[in-house]
């Protein structure tokens, strides 16, 4: 019987014969390798994981999700961090998109959530493309008529 190639790798890791794992190693063992995913995890969380390798566990392993969530969240995440998890994580997308909007998004950001994250593509363009109301126009208006 020929093993898979994530048989290999649990034989590997359970006899302890890999020493040092890279984080996107660990990333890939939790994500793939189920009988390995706690342990891996743990030693992920030793080597304080950066908020890209909690990215990736929040997207690809439901089971870990709210705890590398709330990780992520301690370690502050980045604009681009919370537009990630806004376009690949639907059960998180509002309270990223909240998060990213008390953030001051930039222009760049607005775009991609508009680009990428159909259901909030109207709310992104109201960020970036705010409506004139009427009173604000008259007033504009007033006013460049006062400089001619």
């Amino acid at each position: 019987m020929t093993k898979t190639r994530e048989q290999r790798l649990a034989d590997l890791f359970t006899q302890g014969k890999i020493l040092g794992f890279f984080n996107d190693d660990l990333r890939y063992i939790i994500r793939y390798v189920k009988s390995l995913r706690q342990e891996a995890w743990q030693l992920l969380l030793s080597q304080e994981p950066t908020n890209n390798d909690l990215r990736y566990i929040i997207r690809y392993v439901k089971s870990l999700r709210q705890e590398a969530w709330q990780l992520l969240l301690s370690q502050e995440p980045t604009n681009d961090d919370l537009c990630y998890i806004i376009e690949y994580v639907k059960s998180l997308r509002q309270e990223a998109w909240q998060l990213l909007l008390s953030q001051e998004p930039t222009n760049d950001d607005l775009r991609y959530i508009i680009e990428n994250v159909k259901p909030l593509r109207q709310e992104a363009k109201s960020w970036l493309y705010p409506i004139i109301v009427p009173q604000t126009l008259e007033q504009i208006m007033s006013e460049i008529k006062q400089l001619a």
